[in-house]
């Protein structure tokens, strides 16, 4: 008796020798939660470690907005610390004015720009953190002048494709709210060379022709640039 028992023992310790395991970590439910060997907190950072993190991410700048500019940022993942963006700007604004000879005019601009983004994020997480951006810049911008003179006569003279290229580095960081908003704040350092026209040809529904001003933008060299964005990431 004592033999069969001694070998029904020894050949239960062989079986679980045989197929004993290592515990592994893979919760469906709450009840399964208290059968695991591993706490809560480390089931909350398994959890955090194994979902799947938002790689996209659309953002709008808020300070262009003061300028009548609506610049919108589509920004994406392509590594744990990499990321590529690229700022789409549109801009329409009039300005009206009077001159000495009572002769008003209304001019208006229109852009349309892009800059794409590399980004680098030294704490390794392109999801949020501080991150440093060199970029590049292209502008196409259209000027139209409506005018009336002395004589009440209308007339419109028009100034299109006019361009620029440029480039710079932002610096800056941005928060993560619940794994889905953004918040993001920069400043950097822009070198663009542009100058618009200060006259345009204008021909009158009388018949005339003339020579009128314009509002000139003129930017060139380096200036210092800055901003605050908001985003959503999915």
């Amino acid at each position: 008796m004592k033999k069969t028992i001694l070998l029904f023992s020894g050949i239960v310790l062989l079986a679980s020798s045989l197929f004993a395991y290592e515990p592994t970590l893979s919760l469906t439910n709450k009840s399964d939660l208290a059968k695991s060997p591993y706490s809560l907190t480390d089931f909350k950072k398994l959890k955090k470690a194994n979902a799947e993190d938002p790689a996209n991410v659309v953002k709008i700048k808020l300070l262009p907005l003061l300028f009548t500019m609506f610049t919108l940022q589509y920004e994406r993942s392509i590594k744990e610390n990499m990321s590529v963006a690229c700022d789409f700007s549109f801009l329409r604004r009039s300005i009206t004015e009077t001159n000495l000879n009572n002769e008003s005019f209304t001019t208006t601009y229109s852009a349309f720009g892009f800059s794409p983004e590399f980004r680098l994020y030294p704490n390794g997480d392109a999801r949020e953190g501080f991150f440093v951006g060199p970029y590049a810049t292209y502008l196409n911008f259209g000027i139209k002048g409506e005018y009336v003179n002395t004589n009440n006569a209308k007339g419109t003279g028009e100034i299109s494709n006019i361009t620029a290229i440029g480039g710079g580095v932002l610096l800056g960081w941005k928060w993560l709210i619940q794994d889905a908003f953004v918040i993001e704040a920069h400043l950097g350092y822009n070198y663009l060379s542009l100058t618009t026209p200060s006259s345009v040809n204008v021909t009158y529904t009388d018949g005339t022709k003339g020579v009128e001003r314009v509002p000139e933008l003129s930017v060139s060299g380096g200036i210092p640039t800055g901003g605050v964005t908001l985003g959503y990431a999915f």
